[in-house]
C-alpha cells in the first residue's frame, strides 16, 4: 500500500501521537505531574486535650498547640460524629489541620489514656 505524498504529514502526526501518548499516560499515573514527587500522606497527631474554649481547643503532646474550631470541623468520639461540647479535657485526640495549620479540619476523640483515668 503506497501512501500519497500529500498525506505524509498526517501520517507523521498520527505516528507521533501513538508513540508519545503511552509516555504521558505513564508519567501522569506515576505522579510526575508534580515534579515526580508524591503527595505527602496526612499524618494524624495523637495528643491529649488540655483546655477547651467556645471556639478553640488546646492540646498537649510534647508541647502545646491551640487549634481553632470552625463550623466545618468534623468531630468524632469513638468513631461517632458528635458536637464540640462532647469533648472534655484529658481525652485523647487525633487531629488533622486544615490548609491553615491553626484550624482543625478533623478531630477524632477517645477516652483518656488508662494512666490518666482516676
Amino acid at each position: 500500500m503506497k501512501i500519497p505524498p500529500r498525506n505524509l504529514p498526517i501520517v507523521f502526526v498520527i505516528l507521533a501521537l501513538v508513540v508519545t501518548t503511552p509516555h504521558f499516560a505513564i508519567a501522569k499515573s506515576s505522579g510526575s505531574g508534580n515534579g515526580g514527587k508524591k503527595a505527602a500522606p496526612v499524618v494524624p497527631h495523637h495528643t491529649t486535650i488540655q483546655t477547651i474554649s467556645a471556639t478553640s481547643i488546646t492540646i498537649k503532646s510534647s508541647g502545646t498547640k491551640t487549634l481553632t474550631i470552625t463550623q466545618d470541623t468534623v468531630i468524632t468520639f469513638k468513631r461517632q460524629t458528635v458536637k464540640f461540647d462532647a469533648l472534655k479535657p484529658g481525652m485523647r485526640v487525633s487531629f488533622v489541620a486544615a490548609s491553615d495549620p491553626t484550624i482543625a479540619a478533623r478531630i477524632d476523640a477517645d477516652d483518656p489514656p488508662a494512666e490518666a483515668k482516676k
